[in-house]
């Protein structure tokens, strides 16, 4: 990996950390002080851009993940991952963030896909919330929040947790498992790369790593996806023996 990616989001994260008393150790990207221990770090494996936190006497306890972002390449997402991992080490300190001068009142829904247009990330969103209609809320504060729409963090705190949680009895919430996933096989197989990945990536393995038990269920009314659910089953059993993706997801 190109490290200087990294670099730049340790170097972000710096100067909140050295100026709160914190020293950088022999090991890139770790801080201390006291008992306490941050550490950014990526993981090839998951291309996931990670904050860690320990806080034990002898500086030896379970690293706890508290931020984490998918990272790709894409340059402009350094200065957003790196306001969110000074935002979540500020909360560990105990420091208070002035209020945002943002609101979400005029931010728009992302609008249906126009034919012939390229199914994205948008695209998709705009399904979703039709069928959750609940998520609304949380995805124009996302947008106000950053400027932008980080949708690895508004599908992790919402549309993961509430599959989690409707998956666990496909007999009662049928329609709406059937829906949501036709909604998921079909943007996998027309969407730009950056969709697909984020599709089984990070909504169904990470619906599914500790259940697996459950997915045959969900996929069971989608036999004309063939390829979405093959890759399904692939990528749940990999994140199902991958231990720092159960720190993200658990």
């Amino acid at each position: 990996m190109d490290t200087t990616a990294l670099n730049k989001i340790i170097d972000g994260c710096s100067a909140l950390l050295t100026k709160n008393g914190f020293a950088a150790t022999d090991v890139a990207g770790e801080f201390t002080k006291d008992s306490t221990k941050f550490a950014v770090k990526y993981l090839e494996d998951s291309k996931m851009m990670v904050l860690e936190y320990t806080e034990t006497a002898d500086m030896e306890g379970s690293e706890t993940v508290i931020a984490n972002w998918l990272y790709e390449g894409i340059e402009s997402d350094i200065p957003v991952i790196v306001e969110d991992f000074c935002d979540q080490i500020g909360v560990k300190l105990g420091i208070v963030k002035p209020a945002a001068s943002l609101t979400a009142n005029n931010i728009a829904m992302p609008t249906k896909k126009a034919k012939g247009d390229e199914y994205t990330i948008d695209s998709l969103t705009q399904k979703i919330l039709a069928v959750f209609p609940a998520f609304k809320e949380v995805y124009k504060e996302n947008v106000a929040k950053y400027n932008t729409f980080l949708y690895v963090d508004f599908y992790k705190s919402t549309l993961v947790p509430k599959l989690r949680e409707i998956c666990d009895d496909y007999s009662a919430n049928k329609k709406t498992i059937d829906k949501s996933f036709k909604l998921l096989a079909e943007a996998f197989y027309n969407c730009d790369k950056e969709t697909s990945e984020l599709v089984c990536g990070l909504i169904v393995a990470g619906t599914f790593f500790d259940k697996k038990d459950k997915l045959d269920a969900c996929l069971s009314k989608l036999e004309e996806f063939p390829l979405f659910t093959a890759a399904c089953k692939a990528v749940v059993e990999e994140a199902a023996a991958n231990k720092k993706f159960k720190q993200i997801f658990a």
